[in-house]
């Protein structure tokens, strides 16, 4: 119930909406990320879509998600944000997923045509993103 909560609080203080789409641009979704009973609030946000929604294909959208977590502090009796460090094994298979993506976008051969040329009009701004990312997981 607390979790849900914090996240309703987290939409609120997030209030940024798609004018396009109507809905709240950030998800989320619980998790037990180490094991001990308690869940962890992964708060998935997308600065390019944030930026312009409806500009990046399904298939890339996911590529730039970064995942916020947020766990549950017993002697404040609240959630709050995990450094990286908390969860290094979470954040290293983030790190190799951004890694992966960056690769992809150095060379899209395994992209259909469509993709390609989207990755290829936008390569800077996709490679600058990722390495952001991966910057991100490191801290």
């Amino acid at each position: 119930m607390m979790s849900l909560q914090f996240i309703d609080s987290l939409k609120k203080r997030k209030n940024v909406k798609s004018e396009h789409y109507h809905v709240y641009p950030n998800k989320y979704f619980l998790i037990d990320l180490d094991n001990d009973n308690k869940f962890e609030i992964i708060e998935v946000v997308n600065k390019l879509e944030d930026n312009a929604p409806g500009f990046l294909p399904v298939e890339l959208s996911q590529a730039f998600d970064f995942h916020e977590i947020y766990y549950y502090e017993e002697h404040n009796d609240l959630y709050v944000k995990a450094n990286t460090s908390k969860f290094e094994f979470y954040n290293l298979k983030r790190k190799a997923f951004y890694e992966t993506w960056l690769n992809q976008f150095k060379k899209p051969e395994n992209l259909n045509s469509v993709l390609k040329e989207v990755v290829n009009s936008n390569r800077e701004l996709f490679i600058n993103e990722i390495k952001r990312l991966i910057a991100s997981v490191d801290k």
